[in-house]
Parts: C-alpha cells; sequence; structure tokens
C-alpha cells in the first residue's frame, strides 16, 4: 500500500484515501468429460445445454473426436490447451466441431458454459488525494518519483504533449507462433524440431507445421546445421505484420 504525507498537514498524516471492493470471479465448464489421446475423444457427457439452457446432451456421442472449438484447430492440441478453451466466464457459449465416430462426418454444436469449475476473490484498490492535500506540497520517496517520472515519458512526447498511444508507438512486429529446440542431428534430418505450435498462431491456423516437425530451410536457406543466433535471423528476418516466410520440414 502507497502512503504519501505532505510537507504543509500534520507529520502523520496520510494524503490519500483508499477505497477497495471485492470482485468474484469463476470459470465455468460445458459438461464433457475427454480422452487423453490425440485426438481427444468424448469419454463421457454430463449435460450439455445451448444459449437458451435447453439440452443438446443428444447431439454429441461418446467416441466423437473434438477438432474444433470456436473455429481453432484442435485436433493436434493437448489437454492442457483443450481446457483452456473449453473453460470460461459463466454462461459464455462456446462452438465445438466434432468429428463422429459412426461415420466420420463433421459437424458443430454451440454449448454453453454453465458447469462451475472454480471461484475466487479479486481485490481491487483504488487511491485518491483526500480534499484537505490539494494544492499542498508533496513529500514522497524517491523510487516513487521515479516510476512516475517512468509513466510521465511513456504518455507524452520530448515537448510535454499526450501521446496518441493508438497510434504511435506501435510494436508491429509479429511471430509466426511455433518453438523449435536444437536436438542435434544424429539420426534426424535436421538438427532443430517444432516442440511447440502455439493456438491461433499464423503457423497453427495455416495447419502444415505440426509439433515434431524437423525444420530443414527458411525462405530457401537451409537451417539444417544453423546455430541458434543463424536461427532466429532466419526465422525474423522479416517480421512485421502481414510478411511472409516460406519454411521446409521433414515429417
Amino acid at each position: 500500500m502507497l502512503y504519501i504525507t505532505c510537507r504543509h498537514l500534520a507529520e502523520a498524516a496520510t494524503c490519500l484515501k483508499v477505497t477497495s471492493h471485492i470482485e468474484q470471479c469463476s470459470v465455468n465448464g460445458i459438461g464433457l468429460q475427454l480422452t487423453e489421446g490425440i485426438p481427444h475423444r468424448i469419454a463421457m457427457v454430463s449435460k450439455l445445454v445451448d444459449s437458451d439452457g435447453r439440452s443438446v446432451t443428444s447431439i454429441v456421442s461418446e467416441g466423437d473426436a473434438v477438432m474444433g472449438i470456436d473455429g481453432c484447430p484442435v485436433d493436434a492440441s493437448s489437454m492442457e490447451v483443450i481446457e483452456q478453451l473449453l473453460s470460461g466466464a459463466p454462461q459464455s457459449s462456446v462452438r465445438l466441431t466434432l468429428r463422429s465416430d459412426r461415420n466420420a462426418s463433421h459437424y458443430d454444436v454451440t454449448v454453453k458454459r454453465h458447469l462451475p469449475i472454480r471461484a475466487w476473490d479479486v481485490l481491487h484498490e483504488t487511491r485518491e488525494l483526500v480534499p484537505e492535500a490539494y494544492g499542498k506540497r508533496l513529500a514522497v520517496p524517491g523510487e516513487v518519483v521515479g516510476v512516475l517520472e517512468e509513466v510521465r515519458h511513456l504518455v507524452t512526447d520530448n515537448s510535454g504533449n499526450i501521446r496518441d498511444l493508438l497510434r504511435q508507438d506501435l510494436h508491429v512486429q509479429t511471430t509466426l507462433g511455433f518453438r523449435v529446440e536444437h536436438c542435434g542431428i544424429g539420426g534426424s534430418k535436421s538438427s532443430w524440431k517444432v516442440t511447440y505450435v502455439i493456438i491461433g498462431s499464423a503457423v497453427h491456423m495455416n495447419g502444415d507445421i505440426l509439433e515434431g516437425d524437423e525444420l530443414l530451410a527458411v525462405d530457401g536457406v537451409s537451417v539444417v546445421r544453423a546455430d541458434e543466433i543463424m536461427m532466429v535471423d532466419a526465422l525474423r528476418k522479416n517480421d512485421v505484420i502481414g510478411s511472409k516466410v516460406r519454411l521446409m520440414v521433414y515429417r
């Protein structure tokens, strides 16, 4: 908690009024139990309901595979990712794309997150100067002044004018959305292997790069024996938003 004392008030006077409130937060699930194998299949259905609260349990069947969640392919995703995508704000909706175990056809079903999974409290605090401190000279610790100066430099330009943070100093670089690990050649084709594909990333949405793929070339340049610096430079050579890269992999 931050306290600021005022030179022209009583020595121990507190110049900040602190108000607080507790927000109750929770995460809900949809009522499905899935298998561990990939793709994840429905092991058990407890109770699925649509956005109007009507039961849609009979639409899905045990053994059907989960192929997508809200339009994101998840047929090769980990259980941790699946659980994160299925859980969410209470009474919110999520769209599942499933593959029938009976005839291999794909179908969609939209269900509501109606089953509580976890709940917790979040403490929110706000601080404002008490009226008696308005117009007074304040004394604060040096580290507080340093933080305030950093904030001032962030939101103002060299002339002291307020920056338009929506238009200025945008971070315009991006990533492809996968992780690679240097594992040595050994019996592999390349010393670099894809270890993780980030859900929703460019690589994930493209669908052509999977965990376990060995990276052979970037934009036609071999990276089979590249060191870490060469690999980073190759993948981030032109990483502005909208730029493209051509990858060659061995699977």
